[in-house]
């Protein structure tokens, strides 16, 4: 029973987590679990200058469910056969870019079991509530200090800024266990650990804007703008959620068939948002549960309910504090939402664009503006949009996700500025920013850009199998003067079908495989030098990673370039010959296309366009 669903406010980086999920029956020895949520594939992005916020969908939560958790009384624990169980979280937020960060959360997961085993699960139980709790209040952080013992010298400190963590423990204590729990853990903080680790022992301690909770399971809970600390003062907040696992079931979109648009919390502006129709997108903002009080509450915010206010005609809907008013009580009736508070339905009033409001309406059932669909909540199926030729995707410089800013093409990750959908009333929707691809214009020439969503013909896209048109004068979608480097911009230009800039394919917004330069002599492998991003960083042979490192990671494309996964520069960073003549270094430089540059794989070997020479690789290994 849990799920942590987290949400990005106001920072430019660091928003994705780890979540060091661990459960351990207390008095039962060597019970303890662990393991790691969160995946490498989602850690592929920045947001713009910290001025706006992103919430996370599908594997970028690091969810966790918990199976088969039973909550316990005090008296339920005299049975054998029952057990008070800890459950829970050692949230991390991470640098987008690092490459040490899977290995060192493995480990930690692992000295984490062995810190269970070693504090929680021996402990004896008392039969006294408050006693009971006192113990535990006492014995959670002891885990996570003994973890800056001799234990951590195993972990190794990491080259890039990585956010602190937080810790999140649930106890299975129903009635009065479960209010003595809570009640005494509300004004309990839980040490957190700041990480890199730069020294042993790490940083520790207590950070008055978070460090997690201690709570029970007997209610959902949710808690909001957590701060995550680094230890070189970035402060990074989330909301954390711990819920049945039925509840995420009874989430629903609200979705109008007519328009394909879903009830959405207006952007940026949870308390008192406006409730406006935007494309089905699966995240929290259109995550809707109707109790039996007739409330429509948000699942972003506790206790925030739809509002019509008086419920007039052409009156707006907003989500406020959750009360007994009339103009917060709906009902369903047929395929109609209806308002308590003078009878009116819930309505798209005219084209569903940026600025549009869900406003109530005088009820008839055969508007189709007022046609609505309960169903559960399913995310939107993102796509990523490839130059099929060149082998680059279109995302937004610099992943900003500000309006106005310019479409590039860049190495293809799953970011969610290379994320796009393609919707129904043909705008294209970027994931990152929920602005819509803009056409300038729709001129020729004219440079494309993410914008608010409007009502304007350039926005306004049809998808052909291999292009991309745009509606207003029937331009397409192509790269500037043809370019081939990652980072060329995008602009519109007269449709040509044998263009290879114009060239798209609309697929599933999967990243780039990586792939290792490995020695078959020696079995080692090629890397940038301490994964430098300078002109000039030495690319030397050393022992191939297990995992996936970046500055190992190298991607051979159609024209030859050898990209290097280290993210840098305006064109990316390739494998650089230098003058190509006998024993030269082989470097990691900004992309410039030029025949040092350029590689064709023969058979085993890599040969270099200058003088035909092949990469050879040390004799001694670095």
């Amino acid at each position: 029973m849990s799920r942590n669903d987290s949400f990005l406010q106001g920072t430019r980086d660091e928003p994705f987590v780890y979540n060091v999920w661990f459960r351990v029956k207390v008095g039962v020895p060597d019970s303890a679990e662990v393991g790691v949520t969160g995946s490498r594939d989602s850690a592929y992005m920045s947001l713009g200058n910290g001025d706006g916020r992103y919430l996370f969908s599908g594997a970028e939560q690091g969810a966790v469910q918990f199976d088969n958790i039973r909550l316990h009384d005090i008296g339920d624990l005299l049975n054998p056969q029952n057990h008070l169980e800890l459950v829970g979280s050692w949230t991390w937020a991470m640098e987008s870019d690092n490459i040490a960060v899977k290995g060192m959360v493995d480990q930690s997961a692992q000295i984490l079991k062995t810190a269970l085993n070693s504090t929680v699960a021996p402990m004896a139980l008392p039969s006294d509530a408050s006693q009971l709790v006192s113990d535990l209040l006492a014995a959670i952080p002891r885990p996570f200090l003994f973890m800056i013992g001799a234990a951590l010298a195993s972990i190794p400190g990491l080259t890039d800024d990585v956010v602190g963590s937080n810790i999140y423990v649930g106890v299975n204590a129903a009635g009065v266990l479960a209010s003595v729990l809570d009640a005494a853990a509300g004004s309990f903080k839980v040490p957190f650990i700041e990480i890199p680790i730069v020294s042993i022992p790490p940083d520790i301690g207590l950070n008055p804007g978070g460090g997690g909770h201690i709570f029970s399971l007997s209610s959902a809970r949710t808690f909001a703008d957590e701060d995550f600390s680094q230890w070189n003062s970035g402060h990074h907040r989330y909301e954390m959620q711990m819920v049945p696992t039925g509840t995420p079931l009874d989430l629903m979109q609200i979705r109008n068939a007519h328009y394909e648009r879903c009830v959405d919390l207006a952007y940026g502006n949870v308390d008192g948002g406006r409730a406006d129709p935007w494309p089905c997108n699966g995240n929290g903002r259109q995550a809707w549960m109707l109790n039996s009080l007739g409330q429509i509450r948000t699942a972003v915010r506790n206790e925030r309910c739809l509002d019509a206010g008086a419920g007039a005609n052409g009156g707006d809907v907003w989500s406020t504090g959750c009360n007994s008013s009339v103009g917060q009580r709906w009902r369903i009736s047929g395929k109609q939402i209806v308002n308590e508070a003078q009878g009116m339905c819930l309505g798209v009033p005219g084209q569903p664009v940026s600025g549009t409001h869900l406003r109530l309406r005088p009820c008839s059932s055969t508007d189709v503006e007022q046609q609505w669909t309960l169903e559960p909540l399913a995310p939107a199926t993102y796509q990523r949009i490839r130059n099929i030729v060149k082998d680059r995707c279109a995302g937004v410089v610099d992943a900003d996700t500000s309006s106005g800013s310019m479409l590039n093409t860049w190495m293809c990750t799953n970011a969610p500025d290379q994320g796009w959908l393609l919707d129904p009333q043909g705008f294209i929707v970027n994931r990152g920013s929920d602005r819509c691809l803009d056409g300038n214009g729709g001129i020729a020439g004219a440079e494309v850009r993410i914008l608010d969503c409007a009502d304007v013909p350039w926005q306004r896209w049809e998808w052909t199998g291999t292009q991309l048109v745009n509606s207003y004068r029937n331009t397409c979608l192509g790269v500037k003067n043809n370019q081939e480097l990652p980072g060329a911009r995008m602009n519109l230009v007269a449709c040509d079908p044998t263009d290879p800039a114009q060239k798209l394919a609309f697929e599933p917004a999967t990243p780039w495989s990586w792939s290792q330069v490995r020695s078959s002599s020696t079995s080692r492998c090629a890397e940038v030098t301490d994964n430098s991003t300078s002109n000039g960083a030495v690319v030397r042979d050393v022992t191939c990673e297990s995992y996936s490192a970046t500055g190992q990671g190298w991607r051979l494309d159609p024209g030859g370039l050898l990209i290097s996964r280290i993210d840098a520069g305006d064109h990316g960073k390739c494998l650089d010959a230098g003058t190509g003549a006998v024993g030269q270094t082989v470097l990691s430089w900004d992309c410039h296309g030029g025949a040092n540059q350029r590689w064709t794989l023969s058979g085993t070997q890599l040969v270099n366009a200058v003088a035909g020479l092949c990469l050879q690789s040390a004799d001694v290994a670095g």
